[in-house]
């Protein structure tokens, strides 16, 4: 069994094989939590260890290694969708956001302290060669009521562009911009560029929320994102 494991998470195996693999494997093994247990000392696992934890862990820590944000954006991709909450909960303790933080907070924390770029708001493909680097500044949870008691959230963001570029076709011409940076001769082009790149961090933010597990459609009045 341990030889079997051992192959399943050598290094040359591409990830979507190896988490399917992987999770395949301890579909029908019981086992049970063991916080005692080190994330992925070495290249073997114990046998009640908790095989879902330890992948998403181990995946998380390489993606810090190599200076990127850890994410959960994959999930359903590596074939985890039915274990979405589970990872959501472990992806906020690996985080630093476990200990006593709601999820509202927890994502505030988490769109607070990085920067983000076209490798998480991949909407950023429909601009041709899109690039762009973005911090969020503001994040404001609010929470209200409707007439029939129900409460829902709001969600006010606020989000400035340290830099970005796409390529414009038509032209032939490569646009930078920023906040500090109006690439238009006008301003209504401006404006409108600007509503767009909104979106497309709206976007963003919509499935972190959903990611963090809330509903948007149930649990939201409304988000606003701006620029």
């Amino acid at each position: 069994m341990k030889d079997l494991i051992r192959n399943i998470l050598q290094e040359e195996t591409s990830q979507e094989k190896l988490a399917k693999g992987y999770l395949s494997r301890f579909e029908n093994v019981g086992y049970v939590e063991n916080d005692d247990i080190p994330y992925f000392e070495s290249n073997s696992l114990n046998e009640n260890s908790n095989p879902v934890k330890n992948f998403w862990f181990k995946k998380w820590t390489k993606q810090k290694e190599k200076g990127e944000n850890p994410s959960i954006y994959d999930i359903e991709k590596l074939g985890f969708s039915n274990k979405r909450n589970e990872i959501v909960q472990y992806f906020v303790d690996f985080m630093g956001y476990g200990d006593g933080n709601t999820r509202s907070n927890a994502i505030k924390q988490y769109l607070l302290n990085h920067t983000f770029t076209e490798k998480e708001i991949t909407e950023m493909d429909n601009f041709d060669q899109g690039k762009i680097q973005i911090r969020f500044n503001k994040i404001q949870f609010l929470e209200s009521q409707n007439n029939y008691g129900k409460n829902f959230l709001d969600l006010d963001c606020e989000f400035v562009v340290l830099s970005g570029s796409f390529y414009n076709s038509e032209e032939g011409e490569t646009y930078n911009f920023s906040s500090d940076d109006n690439p238009f001769d006008d301003f209504v082009t401006y404006f409108e560029f600007k509503e767009e790149i909104e979106q497309v961090v709206e976007s963003f933010v919509h499935k972190v929320v959903e990611l963090f597990g809330f509903n948007i459609n149930n649990d939201f009045d409304y988000i606003s994102v701006k620029w």
